[in-house]
């Protein structure tokens, strides 16, 4: 039980730490990118899908016994990534906000 709640407290460290480090990324003003952009990007590039990884961690490690306990952390993460990001959603619509009213003034 406690390696269950430990890979998750990993897991949202590391979908947070990501989207912070992306979403800073994107926003730099040497890319040139709109708010759209930068929201889009940030999620495009954070985001793994369970489609792409579990087959390939059944194509790494087949006839492995330990082959669940892998597919664990990509069949936490996915659901974990929707969960965290319509979480973030009013924090990124409050940032595309704020660029329309600096294009106002």
């Amino acid at each position: 039980m406690s390696t269950g709640i430990s890979l998750f407290a990993t897991l949202v460290g590391l979908v947070l730490s990501s989207l912070f480090v992306l979403f800073n990324f994107f926003k730099l003003p040497q890319l040139g990118f709109k708010p759209e952009e930068v929201i889009a990007a940030t999620f495009c590039a954070s985001h793994k899908t369970l489609a792409f990884g579990l087959p390939l961690i059944k194509t790494v490690f087949d006839g492995n016994p330990n082959l669940a306990s892998y597919c664990a952390p990509i069949m936490m993460i996915h659901p974990l990534q929707l969960i965290l990001g319509s979480l973030l959603v009013p924090e990124f619509a409050w940032y595309a906000s704020q660029s329309d009213k600096d294009k106002s003034t």
